[in-house]
């Protein structure tokens, strides 16, 4: 296969310390393709505007003109500052749609994938270029609101619309899962338009087929520790579960930084859901290295991931390549990556009685949790192999290509 030219754009890049899903998507794929000799670029936000070779991908950090915030809590001068942050967001949209321009007349692009949050690649003019446009559906910033509200509803509206937009002017849509592609679907009013859907890269693993002993009785979350994840919900179920296995250790890894409804961190809020005598029983360790999170994994008895909603969680995938019994959410990729409760237990957010019960049962049968982890690892092992996905994603990537070169 001739090498390739990629283009990249993603509203976040590691080492960015707040990098998420999209982050390490597009580091997983810029880092496999340049691995078999491909062209990437990436393009991202940064404190400054920078070109930087990072292991071989070229990295443009570019950077939005922010206005300066009000010295005072006055309305005019609130609204002002509001407007003129529209105006920066578009300009900086501006400025990625010619950046694109100018590496498809440099490097001669073969292909641009953009994420569909805050649609940061709506100026770009697709139609000009016989060069395959795809909008990868992380999750949109309109879908995201619903979960978890921060902007005024005005804003997600316009954000919709803004989002809607540049998929609809997209030559391929693709999604991580089936389940996600079609709520994001219902949400944008993206009616018949196809979706493909093609798992996440996941991380490079050697393959195991062992299901290793785990500690006692210790149920693990990985993941930002906020409501997003569900992580209010787990708390809630804390009460009920060690009425009946009093032993029981919970274990949060993730980042605790973001305050909620007056508290310093998460953390302490989850804390404050309960009466104190609970709180050791709760162990928030923050976010750690790979190799810490291995070591965590190696050691639960099961895997908890009560997201409100999530599309593709490599921490999921993580557990279940390490054979966990995993008791997951039935809303977004979980549903495909548990093969819909077949490899896992799935509950219904924000539902913690049910959780609850499902820990219950998950503590209180150790056969239960071995069949799930070995269907998981099994499912991990070869549905969500990192050389298959990557096969499936270069196989679609070139076909893209020939269909929109031929379409010229």
């Amino acid at each position: 296969m001739p090498n390739l030219r990629f283009a990249f754009l993603s509203v976040e890049y590691p080492p960015d310390p707040f990098s998420a899903g999209i982050g390490s998507y597009t580091k997983s794929m810029a880092t496999a393709l340049s691995e078999l000799g491909h062209k990437v670029h990436v393009i991202t936000r940064g404190e400054s505007d920078s070109i930087s070779d990072e292991k071989g991908i070229t990295v443009h950090r570019l950077t939005p003109q922010r206005p300066q915030l009000p010295q005072a809590f006055e309305p005019l001068k609130v609204m002002g500052f509001i407007g003129k942050n529209a105006v920066s967001e578009l300009q900086y949209r501006r400025k990625i749609a010619e950046r694109l321009k100018a590496l498809i007349k440099t490097e001669g692009l073969d292909l641009i994938e953009a994420a569909d949050f805050m649609a940061e690649a709506l100026f770009y003019p697709a139609g000009h270029y016989p060069i395959p446009f795809i909008v990868r559906l992380h999750t949109p910033f309109a879908y995201a609101e619903r979960i978890e509200p921060y902007a005024p509803e005005v804003m997600r509206q316009t954000m919709r619309q803004l989002e809607r937009r540049q998929l609809l002017k997209a030559h391929f849509i693709t999604a991580p899962s089936q389940v996600s592609a079609e709520i994001f679907r219902q949400e944008m009013a993206l009616s018949n338009k196809p979706i493909q859907v093609m798992a996440n890269l996941p991380s490079v693993r050697k393959p195991s087929d062992v299901v290793k002993s785990p500690e006692a009785n210790m149920v693990l979350f990985v993941g930002r520790i906020n409501k997003w994840k569900g992580t209010h919900v787990l708390a809630q179920a804390i009460p009920t579960v060690l009425e009946r296995f009093p032993d029981t250790q919970f274990v949060f890894v993730g980042a605790d930084h973001v305050p909620i409804e007056g508290f310093p961190n998460a953390s302490s809020y989850l804390k404050s859901l309960l009466s104190e005598n609970y709180h050791k029983q709760m162990h928030f360790v923050g976010r750690v290295s790979l190799a810490e999170v291995e070591a965590y994994l190696e050691k639960a008895t099961l895997c908890v991931f009560p997201s409100l909603f999530d599309n593709f969680p490599y921490s999921c995938l993580e557990a279940m390549a390490y054979g966990k019994a995993i008791i997951g959410s039935n809303q977004g990729g979980m549903v495909d990556l548990l093969d819909h409760g077949q490899a896992g237990l799935l509950y219904s957010p924000p539902d913690s009685q049910e959780l609850a019960q499902h820990i219950m049962t998950m503590l209180d049968n150790p056969e239960l949790r071995k069949k799930l982890g070995n269907l998981a690892l099994t499912r991990a092992n070869t549905i969500y192999d990192y050389q298959t996905i990557l096969n499936e994603t270069l196989g679609f990537y070139q076909n893209a290509i020939k269909q929109i070169k031929t379409a010229a």
